[in-house]
């Protein structure tokens, strides 16, 4: 037998007691005082997935009156739940989901237990102070007298073991430890009190029972006291484990030889070694009743004010929920049978059956392809269905980094850092395996180079008119295979539009040019209609390049001529032209013959004149040779003014004019 946490807080609980005696009623949370002597530290696990490991159905079975019980028998055939105000036991047809002929038994049934061998129930009888023994042959009723102890308290829970005996606990009119726990003789009705329980063989008014399908274990859960007090009760060895878990608890739950325990707080589950007592995890919940383990303690489920969620207790988390149907609300207890197929609870407004679905082989419901790239994470989630939840595994080679985990829960993961080296495709098969089957998927695994985005870091010329020819220089822009060649060109460069792959292209703003020739640091185009300063972008297999000042274009504004003094004369006159954008935009503010721009032309008519002197709003010209009224016109690098009234000039066969 180990005891814990004993001293101060066992002095509490004979206060406790003396006060129910004395008909004063304290709340518990009014002696939650800590005690921090010998505690067990619980680590908390998050709600994780969304799948259980065992899939079940529920359906509701509505019943005109509240359920104190539930047992199901050992043959997993029938379920017998208590009626409290009705002071009946009511079978429920497991396989047909309806109710047959109430029992009467004593006063206010609460807990009950079956025999081993199915023939016999045994039914705390909270109203008076008898067990109701229950022959299930003919549905005959005898009676066991209880000890009525120092508080007249009644029989409240009951678990039968496999030594020939039952457990059950009292309860009484007030709060606290005034109850007692007791040893039922089932071939003589010999009652003893059971030792080694931790505070002076007492238990509260509240103390729930369950025990293990074996029938060799079982667990009192010593509820409404904020010390959690717990122990566990060998049949065999009649010996005595008991923890204190520092928290409210409720509902018990035992797996099928008593190795593993759970009990409720009402927010959590939390799982203790059925053999030390010690804490092994709290799994968070939700407003849970009662609890359940199946045989193998491989499963929990916890019945909540919804849903009944489904626990992992490999994993120590939730791993999903069903609905509870009908709107109805867990608030009972929650019991498997025996065959593990079926799990029944009691419900605000009936009685809950949850049926385990039926076995189907692993199906791959996730994509056969996944792609990457060197220098990115991948995470790739493979799911399945099928019931059990198949165990999936992989063969084949992975790209370097690169890591298969089967989460446990019908989806596996492929997961890492695509590292260098690791380009192409990895053909790989995926295997899912339950208890109904296997199924295969192949897969595969592509994994590329980066594609690195163009960079344009100048612009040749940087301004100009529509239409000319402009060098755009930068990197990158070879990334990509091109369709064709010209003569002597590099492998990755190509000449004229309709040989260059379609994936180039090259915006001045908003608008498309054509390209001359493309290599992997220049590339040749004209110049397409447009205004203002623009960004040349360059883009190649998708990736364009990114905007700054270094591939700025500004288009040249076209001159005009405002006036022309004299505007008549002979040939060979000195004439002023005024008007606007007669030098290219960044050029000096004025040039002297011979040293204008090139592009920089004054025309009579047809007929070029000789520009002497020029600024950006002003020229002076020596007339050509001519006749007539005829236009004066400034071109600037092929781009020629308007022409209008203000820039005519007269031929009026005269000497030369000058200024």
């Amino acid at each position: 037998m180990t005891r814990h946490h004993l001293g101060t807080r066992r002095l509490l609980r004979r206060f406790y007691v003396l006060l129910a005696i004395t008909g004063l009623v304290i709340t518990p949370c009014a002696l939650a005082i800590p005690d921090s002597a010998g505690a067990q530290s619980p680590f908390f696990v998050t709600s994780a997935n969304a799948s259980s490991l065992t899939t079940f159905s529920g359906t509701l079975t509505p019943y005109t009156s509240g359920f104190g019980g539930v047992v199901v028998s050992p043959d997993s055939t029938t379920a017998y739940f208590t009626v409290p105000s009705q002071n009946d036991v009511v079978p429920l047809d497991l396989s047909t989901g309806t109710f047959g002929t109430p029992i009467s038994v004593g006063s206010k049934p609460e807990g009950l237990d079956i025999t081993p061998d199915g023939s016999a129930l045994y039914v705390a009888d909270a109203g008076g102070q008898t067990i109701s023994v229950v022959n299930l042959s003919n549905d005959s009723v005898s009676t066991v007298i209880t000890p009525s102890g120092f508080l007249a308290d009644t029989p409240w829970q009951i678990v039968v073991g496999n030594n020939n005996t039952a457990l059950f606990t009292t309860t009484f009119a007030g709060s606290g430890f005034g109850a007692a726990a007791y040893i039922l003789n089932l071939s003589t009705d010999a009652i003893t009190q059971l030792p080694g329980l931790e505070y002076n063989d007492l238990v509260t008014e509240d103390t729930r029972l369950a025990r293990s399908a074996d029938y060799s274990t079982a667990v009192l859960s010593l509820g409404d006291d904020s010390g959690g007090p717990l122990s566990i009760y060998n049949f065999g060895s009649q010996s005595v484990v008991n923890a204190d878990l520092q928290a409210f608890i409720s509902y018990p739950a035992v797996n099928g030889d008593g190795s593993e325990v759970a009990v409720n707080t009402g927010g959590s589950t939390m799982v203790l070694s059925g053999s030390t007592g010690h804490l092994l995890a709290t799994i968070p919940g939700s407003n849970l009743a009662g609890v359940a383990i199946n045989q193998g303690g491989t499963e929990g489920y916890a019945l909540g004010q919804s849903d009944l969620e489904s626990l992992d207790l490999s994993k120590y988390a939730v791993t999903g929920a069903t609905t509870i149907p009908g709107g109805a609300s867990g608030t009972g207890q929650l019991v498997f049978s025996s065959d593990g197929s079926t799990l029944v609870g009691i419900a605000s407004s009936g009685a809950l059956v949850f049926h385990q679905a039926p076995a189907t082989s692993p199906t791959f419901t996730s994509a056969t392809s996944a792609t990457g790239t060197v220098g990115t994470r991948l995470s790739f989630t493979v799911t399945t269905s099928g019931n059990p939840i198949p165990a999936i595994t992989e063969t084949g080679s992975l790209p370097s980094g690169i890591t298969f985990t089967d989460n446990g829960n019908g989806t596996a993961t492929l997961s890492g850092y695509l590292e260098a080296g690791s380009v192409g495709t990895f053909p790989i098969t995926f295997t899912a395996a339950n208890s109904a089957g296997t199924s295969t998927q192949n897969f595969a695994l592509t994994v590329s180079q980066p594609v690195v985005p163009p960079n344009v870091t100048s612009v040749m010329p940087s301004d100009g008119q529509p239409g000319s020819f402009v060098l755009v220089r930068g990197s990158g822009f070879g990334t990509q295979p091109l369709s064709g060649t010209h003569s002597g060109a590099t492998g990755s460069e190509c000449l004229f539009r309709a040989l260059c792959t379609a994936g180039v292209s090259v915006k001045f703003g908003s608008a498309s040019t054509a390209i001359a020739f493309v290599s992997a640091s220049e590339i040749g185009v004209f110049v397409p209609k447009g205004s203002g300063t623009v960004d040349v972008t360059v883009t190649i297999g998708g990736q364009s390049s990114n905007q700054s000042t270094d591939d700025q274009f500004t288009y040249a504004v076209p001159p005009t001529v405002t006036g022309v003094t004299p505007n008549q004369g002979g040939n060979f006159s000195l004439v002023e032209i005024e008007g606007s954008g007669m030098l290219p935009v960044g050029s000096p503010s004025s040039c002297l013959w011979p040293n204008c721009p090139q592009g920089l032309e004054a025309n009579f008519g047809s007929v070029q004149a000789w520009v002497l002197w020029a600024t950006p709003t002003w020229m002076l010209v020596l007339a050509p040779p001519g006749v007539g009224k005829v236009d004066v016109t400034v071109s600037l690098d092929g781009v020629m003014s308007q022409r209008g009234p203000s820039d005519q000039f007269t031929y009026n066969g005269g000497p030369p004019s000058f200024i």
